[in-house]
């Protein structure tokens, strides 16, 4: 049973393309991939594309596993991958050179697909879910400042170094704390 269904999404408050702190989605590209919570575990929806006005459009699978209520899961960005579970949704961060190409760009730091998600608990079978959507992981700036050397500086670059794998492909477990 495939059922055409709609879920809304609120923007982030900061994605990989910005304005004014607001999400901008691209119409017919961007996917986020849709669970929801059933008696025997949770049901995957596969993809749903952005089709404008906040809403991303998919098909439902399994919809007589909906319940009078329910519990949604939205992942972005949408992953192929057949190993894709809710409690191991490969992603993407960043990569491990990153060129900054305007001030206060967070595309540049976060990589092309930033991972978001959003939980809706406890919605009627007769609505659409509408997720808040929110960062999976941290977002590190860097604000170098020339102070009292007068002029602008060039940098060349800036470095972070960390103890474990800060970039790269990881596995995340939307159930626990992303």
């Amino acid at each position: 049973d495939c059922v055409p269904y709609d879920v809304f999404v609120e923007s982030a408050e900061t994605k990989t393309n910005n304005q004014d702190g607001r999400t901008i989605w691209i119409k017919d590209v961007d996917e986020i991939a849709l669970f929801h919570k059933k008696t025997d575990g949770y049901q995957y929806h596969s993809k749903f594309v952005y089709a404008g006005f906040g809403a991303f459009r998919g098909n439902l699978i399994n919809s007589e596993t909906l319940a009078d209520k329910n519990d949604w899961y939205a992942i972005y960005p949408y992953n192929s991958s057949s190993a894709a579970t809710i409690t191991a949704y490969p992603v993407t961060i960043g990569a491990e050179l990153q060129t900054q190409t305007q001030a206060g760009s967070m595309y540049d730091i976060a990589g092309p697909n930033c991972p978001l998600y959003g939980i809706k608990n406890g919605v009627s079978r007769k609505n659409a879910p509408k997720f808040k959507m929110s960062h999976m992981f941290a977002v590190i700036a860097l604000n170098i400042v020339n102070e009292g050397h007068g002029g602008n500086i060039a940098v060349k670059s800036a470095g972070i170094a960390a103890e474990e794998e800060i970039v790269g492909d990881f596995d995340v477990n939307i159930l626990g704390n992303p």
